[in-house]
């Protein structure tokens, strides 16, 4: 979490520029609200990018799931978006 926080916008060496384009930001931008309506804790939240200016902008979310059947846990989300789920055992 500590490194993804690190990351800063831009289109510098190690910095993150907006994603592609507006249908593409409004997607990703309900992945994110959707995941934390259905319980996921947000330990690293991108929305707080959307201030930028000259682009659609989000930043690196980490999202720590309840369940493995969560949207973003099924389906890709094309954004800088990480969805992560604790298993309980090796067969999980």
């Amino acid at each position: 979490v500590a490194k993804a926080a690190a990351i800063q916008p831009g289109s510098g060496a190690g910095e993150m520029g907006p994603v592609i384009d507006q249908p593409s930001y409004s997607k990703i931008m309900k992945y994110i609200d959707v995941a934390e309506k259905d319980g996921a804790k947000i330990l690293l939240d991108g929305r707080s990018w959307k201030d930028q200016k000259g682009g659609n902008w989000i930043g690196p979310t980490i999202l720590m799931h309840k369940s493995r059947e969560d949207k973003t846990m099924c389906e890709e989300v094309f954004g800088p978006v990480l969805s992560v789920y604790a298993c309980e055992s090796w067969e999980e």
